[in-house]
């Protein structure tokens, strides 16, 4: 059985976290996918120690999901949200709020 964009996407994410990569967000997911979905940053902001990356997940079919991404010095990927059904219980208050793309 085929896994889903979602599922592959995540775990792809994963990896990255594991071996300590980043990536450009805008440039998710990695070249190479042939799965059907995109993900779009929508929104961004900076916690104690991370510049956080709200991104919705858009499979080709099925519905979008929601995952914060946390990033460290370098942009290198520190760690990762629970996927979400809903974009704003992944927005905490910031001193500096969130910004929209």
């Amino acid at each position: 059985m085929k896994s889903s964009f979602t599922e592959c996407f995540v775990a792809e994410i994963d990896e990255m976290i594991k071996d300590e990569l980043g990536a450009d967000v805008f440039c998710l997911p990695p070249s190479g996918y042939d799965y059907d979905g995109e993900v779009k940053p929508i929104y961004s902001t900076h916690s104690e120690h991370y510049l956080v990356f709200l991104l919705k997940i858009l499979p080709a079919s099925g519905k979008p999901k929601f995952m914060n991404i946390y990033c460290s010095d370098g942009g290198v990927f520190a760690h990762r949200s629970k996927l979400k059904d809903d974009s704003s219980e992944l927005m905490f208050p910031t001193e500096e709020g969130w910004t929209e793309f």
